[in-house]
């Protein structure tokens, strides 16, 4: 189950039958996939890719994000940040963040606080009015 707002969720079965797919709305009615949100449709993708990559690993555990959550809003990016957290914590992986949002540096130093985060700044020779942050 992704939880994809108040009251709402998105039911996941097996991987191999889309039918298995549905989303609960806050009235507690089960529709299909096609009708998730492009927000919703985005974070299930994201929870998606973190299980295959869970599944895949081998050996070195990293997990390379860059900019991962552009066009979510900061409701949905604050739930997946701990959705990283706990994946992070639970599949024992190392994470590193690309991104020019200064908004998710922030939100990665709050919800990450008890790991150690480092903020990099890179500015482009090309146009020294862009930046780059890693974290």
């Amino acid at each position: 189950t992704i939880v994809s707002g108040p009251g709402r969720a998105v039911e996941i079965g097996k991987l191999e039958d889309l039918e298995t797919f549905a989303m609960t709305d806050a009235g507690g009615t089960s529709r299909p996939l096609e009708h998730l949100s492009r927000g919703t449709h985005d974070a299930l993708l994201f929870a998606m890719r973190l299980a295959l990559a869970e599944k895949l690993a081998a050996g070195v555990r990293v997990l390379l994000l860059d900019d991962p959550f552009g066009a979510l809003d900061s409701v949905r990016i604050r739930g997946l940040l701990m959705l990283l957290d706990d994946f992070r914590k639970r599949a024992d992986f190392q994470l590193i963040f690309f991104t020019k949002e200064p908004a998710i540096v922030t939100a990665v130093e709050g919800i990450f606080a008890a790991v150690k985060v480092q903020v990099l700044a890179v500015t482009t020779d090309l146009d020294p009015s862009l930046s780059t942050e890693a974290v």
